[in-house]
């Protein structure tokens, strides 16, 4: 389902807000008890693969074309206390103009209009690394040869903002994991060496980065070829909620689409690139409690969906 897009008119480009986001906290059963686990797969089409094997009960191919990201929720996880939701987009093109099935006029789509000195090349680029990172607790880029593994890194040095509780307080980490999956895919270089070398990756504070190696598995069916994968990214998870419990980052569903909300046109409109949830929270959160402690649990190993 499409939650962002980015579209084209004379006066410019601009960032087309669906409200998917807040569709999915609607839908939660008890959104202001309940913790969103974020994340982000970004690549080639192994992507949808991937997910297709890790969320069996999604239908994430249908209409899967629509926008530049698109926004679904776990339906199987959808009325725990963790619910997973996952972003999915290609990682090279920018979608074409109107992309976005969402009619404008409808009362939960917004639109921004976005600053061409601060956006002037590399628009979905931007949109990744300026709004939609951030938020995310895991970040997967499926990469296969050369071009890929080159966007990739150009999106990861490029990756500075981070979310805050605070001015002084340390910001959420970015949980990277580098998907290889084509074992015929050329390299001028080990890939994993290219990617440890990024200036973010190098700071443990700000990236912390995974490699899984598919490139043997190729020939397994579904389940079995991403089975390293899940793993992977329910340890991820795990890691990242106990960290931002720790650092005052952990939201529930209700003030994660608010905040979400809230910090997109200081993210678009000013060169900052922190935001501080603690000071945006004190502006009309919808219900108190944002910040409270809750209880995080060790999840076994299980089936995403």
């Amino acid at each position: 389902m499409a939650w962002l897009d980015l579209m084209q008119d004379a006066t410019g480009w601009s960032l087309v807000d669906t409200g998917r986001m807040n569709e999915i906290v609607q839908d939660m059963s008890h959104p202001a008890t309940q913790y969103l686990s974020l994340i982000f797969f970004v690549g080639n089409h192994n992507r949808m693969l991937a997910l297709r094997s890790l969320f069996p009960h999604n239908n994430v191919l249908r209409r899967s074309s629509a926008g530049a990201i698109r926004l679904h929720l776990s339906i199987t996880t959808a009325h725990n206390e963790y619910p997973i939701c996952f972003a999915e987009s290609r990682l090279q093109d920018l979608p074409a103009v109107g992309e976005c099935s969402k009619a404008l006029w409808k009362d939960d789509v917004h639109r921004y209009s976005i600053d061409g000195t601060r956006f002037p090349t590399d628009l979905k680029g931007s949109l990744l690394t300026r709004l939609v990172f951030p938020w995310m607790h895991v970040v997967c880029f499926f990469v296969d040869g050369l071009a890929e593994l080159e966007r990739t890194k150009s999106l990861l040095e490029a990756s500075r903002s981070r979310i805050q509780a605070g001015a002084s307080s340390a910001p959420a980490r970015m949980r990277v994991i580098v998907v290889l999956t084509k074992p015929t895919a050329v390299y001028k270089a080990d890939p994993v060496e290219v990617l440890q070398a990024v200036r973010s990756v190098t700071d443990p504070d700000h990236v912390s980065l995974s490699v899984v190696d598919l490139r043997s598995r190729h020939q397994l069916s579904g389940p079995a070829l991403f089975a390293p994968l899940q793993r992977q990214v329910l340890d991820d998870l795990q890691l990242s909620r106990t960290e931002r419990l720790q650092r005052g980052l952990l939201f529930s569903a209700v003030h994660q689409a608010f905040l979400w909300h809230r910090s997109l046109p200081g993210l678009l409109h000013s060169a900052a690139h922190r935001v501080d949830c603690l000071l945006l929270s004190r502006e009309r959160l919808p219900i108190s409690g944002g910040f409270s402690e809750v209880t995080i649990s060790i999840h076994s190993w299980r089936p995403l969906s």
